[in-house]
């Protein structure tokens, strides 16, 4: 999977970084995240996705819980 056709799934990210924030120097990061109100508390789910730089996915990881 492409950048490309990770902002044809999932949209403008919310966020982007680079090394040292993710895991090598040839590498970004997107951030897409969604919060909501339910049962008297913040939810939240984060996804960030790793990219290289030939702009394919190497890895990702999605948290769900209170924000």
């Amino acid at each position: 999977t492409t950048q490309q056709d990770t902002l044809a799934l999932l949209g403008t990210p919310a966020g982007k970084a680079l090394y040292p924030i993710c895991q090598t120097p040839d590498c970004s990061r997107w951030y897409y995240r969604l919060r909501w109100w339910a049962n008297q508390k913040m939810n939240a789910k984060m996804l960030t996705i790793d990219f290289n730089n030939q702009q394919v996915v190497t890895d990702f990881d999605l948290h769900i819980g209170e924000d």
